[in-house]
């Protein structure tokens, strides 16, 4: 997806004021931008504003610019646009991996033992990104066991319950077989402790 398309939603803060207003992108053109505000915001040529743009549930860009023309409260011409910056929006950072993972949906510790192979590409304190070899459906609860290695010493099991929350549909062509990508929010924090 372009960052910068006509009827693209995106937040406008002057870098003076820092009274930011949402706009929408009404044209693009190889060196500026037309927007037209949400709500009134009195701006003047050469001042300088940032553009915020949403992305990805997980990112957000800002691209820097200027104001070229302000014909009215409510529409602007940018220009000196900068490159995007892109900004972490996640509580946590994701950790990338390719971490071997089994799971099981099964909390009936009589059927547990009937794990399936996955791949962990991604860890962060809230979740993981979980690559499968078949489909999986949303808003189950699955038990992980993560197998972890500390610079080539022993193999640690680590068992934590999670949650599906979504499908992730592009996954880095290194999964092989396992072609299907999901979400998955933790539970338990802390591991599960075999009793």
């Amino acid at each position: 997806m372009l960052l910068l398309a006509p009827e693209r939603i995106v937040k406008i803060t002057p870098e003076k004021t820092k009274a930011s207003r949402k706009a929408s992108i009404t044209r693009v053109e190889e060196k500026e931008l037309t927007l037209t505000l949400e709500s009134p915001l009195k701006l003047y040529p050469g001042e300088e504003v940032a553009l915020e743009i949403p992305q990805e549930e997980d990112a957000l860009y800002i691209i820097k610019g200027r104001v070229l023309k302000a014909p009215g409260e409510k529409e602007l011409t940018l220009g000196e646009l900068s490159e995007p910056t892109r900004i972490q929006r996640r509580k946590s950072q994701r950790i990338p991996s390719k971490l071997k993972v089994k799971y099981s949906f099964s909390l009936d510790k009589k059927y547990q033992n009937n794990y399936k192979k996955g791949i962990c590409l991604n860890v962060s304190r809230q979740g993981v990104l979980l690559a499968t070899r078949e489909k999986l459906p949303l808003e189950y609860e699955l038990i992980l066991l993560l197998e972890v290695s500390l610079k080539g010493q022993e193999i640690y099991s680590i068992k934590v319950r999670g949650e599906l929350i979504r499908e992730e549909l592009n996954l880095p062509r290194i999964t092989g077989k396992f072609k299907y990508g999901y979400g998955v929010e933790l539970i338990d924090p802390f591991p599960l402790l075999d009793n």
